[in-house]
Formats: C-alpha cells, structure tokens, sequence
C-alpha cells in the first residue's frame, strides 16, 4: 500500500507578477533529475533564494494535511515521503490511527516515526471488548489451552478485564497501544536530510552543475582519444538558439556561448583516421543508432562536438550544411597557438602532431574519395534534411 503526498509548487516570481498560474502538480517522493525537469517547465533556475512556495496539498495520510501550509519546506516534505516509502501497509495504516489517538503537530515529528514504529502496536481488526477476548483467546498465544476449555471463556469479560490494566485506545483501523520502547528524536534540521533526498532549487541546480562538471572532467582528463556532446540547455530564454545555424544566430544578433551548454554524453573511441571522418560517424551514430545510456535527443543544429586526439581538445558546432570549429568555445587543454592553416589541417590531417602550418599528411586520392562520399550517404539519410534536423527530435515542433 502506498501513500499519496502532492504538492502544487510554484514560481514565486511569476506569482508576484500576476502569473497565478506557473506551477505544476508534483508528486513525492521525487528524485533530483526529476525536479529538475519540473522547475525548468515553470521557470526556475535555481538563482533566487526564494523562487517557489507549495501552494497546496493533496494526501491521504491522517493527519499531515494539518500540518502543511505555504512554509512547507520541500526538502522536508520530500525526505519524509522517501522515508514512509520504505516502510510496510501495516506500520502505514498504524501512522493512520496515530491521527485518530494524539496527531502530530509537526513535519519532524512525522519524519521521526519511521524510525520509531515499534513506539505503538495495532492490532488490527480489534474494535471493542469482545473483540479484544477473542483475540487474546484464539491470536494471541496468550492462552494455552485445549480448544474446547477455550469455549468456556468469555471473551467481552475478558476484554473488559484486560483493557483495565491496559492505556491503549479503539481505533477505525483496531487497537492501538504504547509497546513500552521509548520515542528517539532522530531528526533534528536539514542537515540531517541525506543529499540525494534534496530537492529545493538551490540543491538541485548546484548537485546538476556538479554532475555535470564531473563529466566534463572525465571527457577532458581522459587518457585516450574521446569524444563530448553538447546540448543547449532546456532553458526558455534558449528557445531562439535551438536548432539554429551560425548565420541564423548572427541574423538575431545572438552567439554560442558555453554557459547555455550542458555536456550530455561522453565516450572514449579508438581507430581515428580524422577530425571529418569522426564528427561525420558520430552524426550518424547518434541520428541512427544512438547508445542505449544516451539521454540526449538526435543530434541537430545547434549542438557541439568536442573531440580529444593526442592531448588536443577541438569544439565542432553542428551547422545547417557543415560542421563549424570553435576554437573559442572552451580550452582548457592545451591548443596549437594560432595558425592560419590550424582548421584546415585539423580537418584533413590524420595525425594532430602532424599540425604544424603545412598540409604534409593529407589522405590519399582513395580516402578522400571514401571520405565524401561519406558525406553524401548522411546527407542523403532520411532522418537528416538539408537543414539537419531543423526541427526538435521526436517530431515535436520547436514553439515559437
């Protein structure tokens, strides 16, 4: 059995502004990724100390309603709807007569119950005196006794006799008791709530961030030849940069800069031959036969190609005809000093220590053949137009 809690989150801001309307229903527990997903579609980035609120709830755990309210803290919320998820119907439905008995006042109290639920004991089903005999007659392993000396006995009298000595009470769900342990304070604030239980937007954008910067580290301190996919970030204020090429970016006076990227996919590969052949097999790879850990969408217009070949780290842009080098998108490993023929060798040489201002090991009349025609089997590709995917992957239509 599993218990709802729900909460309407809300952009602060956009309510202030008069947009009443700028939130969204979310379901607990969550994970991190999850919410980050929910507050880039309601326009949280996670800058402003306070950029949400909980502006109403939905449960149907006895009792916690009462103590909800617009102070809500999320990562509270959240880190008790992980705890109460672990814990089995019975221990549930004794958290339910709780409610009936002496309700909890606070969320900490509520958090503290799933380490303390040996506190109460229900037996359920047991509603009155009567049923109270039975129970200790026939359930309980109280009574040793052949069955029919059992008959003898009155079970309300018995009941009666045993609740006299007993401080429990009479619930909807049976009878519920104090078992003697004592009640630990477990939970004291937030930093008590483990960091994968955060959700609050502040946690959320700086645990992706470093998820992230993780990755890139991994790409960039690589010892072998590997390869990076970035993707503009699902921010609205990108919606003009998505899927566009560098003459469209121009037109609307706007640039590619690395914060509107997220790294979303690395990979190490052997069997390089050049820059071209490696960012063409990757086109196709991630249009045709993406890996299965991708997360991504197809790659399009507007994402980047990173590729490291001997220690040297190059930056491709995905244009509407071509691929597009950006030397200086991000460089933190270390790059040739400028050289007026660096993009063409890095395009044709197939050895970067061969990049010094002289095209000497360009491919044979053959490869450069194979090479194009290369080229034309992608162009040629039913899932790739002329303009590369101007469109958004899965065939939703990019909003304008």
């Amino acid at each position: 059995m599993s218990k709802e809690i729900q909460a309407f989150i809300v952009n602060a801001k956009a309510y202030d502004d008069g947009n009443r309307d700028m939130g969204e229903w979310v379901s607990f527990p969550i994970t991190n990724e999850e919410m980050k997903a929910v507050y880039e579609r309601i326009g949280i980035d996670g800058k402003d100390f306070k950029e949400i609120f909980l502006d109403d709830f939905k449960t149907d755990i006895a009792g916690l309603r009462n103590v909800l309210s617009v102070h809500t803290d999320i990562d509270e919320l959240n880190y008790l709807a992980f705890r109460l998820s672990e814990i089995s119907s019975y221990e549930l439905a004794k958290l339910d007569t709780v409610a009936e008995v002496k309700p909890y006042t606070d969320l900490k109290t509520f958090i503290d119950f799933a380490p303390n639920m040996d506190y109460y004991v229900l037996i359920e089903g047991v509603k009155n005196a009567e049923d109270m005999g039975n129970y200790c007659i026939d359930k309980s392993g109280m009574i040793d006794m052949p069955d029919e000396w059992k008959r003898c006995i009155d079970p309300k009298a018995l009941g009666e006799l045993i609740l006299k000595d007993e401080k429990g009470k009479f619930t909807e769900k049976g009878y519920l008791i104090k078992s003697g342990d004592l009640w630990c304070e477990v939970y004291d604030n937030k930093d008590d709530i483990p960091k994968n239980y955060r959700i609050s937007p502040q946690e959320v954008f700086k645990q992706s961030v470093e998820r992230l910067s993780e990755l890139e580290q991994h790409f960039l301190k690589s010892p072998t030849d590997a390869y990076a996919i970035y993707q503009l970030k699902d921010n609205e204020e990108l919606r003009y940069h998505r899927f566009e090429g560098l003459e469209s970016l121009k037109t609307h006076h706007l640039s590619v800069e690395r914060e509107n990227y997220n790294l979303v996919y690395t990979e190490q590969f052997t069997g390089f031959a050049s820059v071209r052949d490696r960012l063409e097999e990757l086109w196709e790879c991630f249009n045709l036969d993406h890996p299965d850990d991708f997360k991504g969408h197809s790659l399009s217009v507007s994402d980047i190609i990173a590729i490291k070949h001997n220690g040297i780290v190059t930056y491709h842009y995905c244009d509407s005809y071509d691929f597009v080098e950006l030397p200086n998108f991000k460089e933190p490993a270390p790059l040739i000093p400028d050289n007026p023929l660096r993009t063409a060798e890095i395009s044709t040489e197939q050895n970067f220590n061969q990049i010094d201002g002289i095209l000497n090991n360009q491919p044979t009349a053959g490869e450069k053949e194979k090479r194009t025609s290369i080229v034309k089997q992608l162009k040629t590709q039913p899932v790739i137009s002329k303009e590369k995917q101007k469109t958004a992957p899965n065939g939703a239509e990019m909003e304008r």
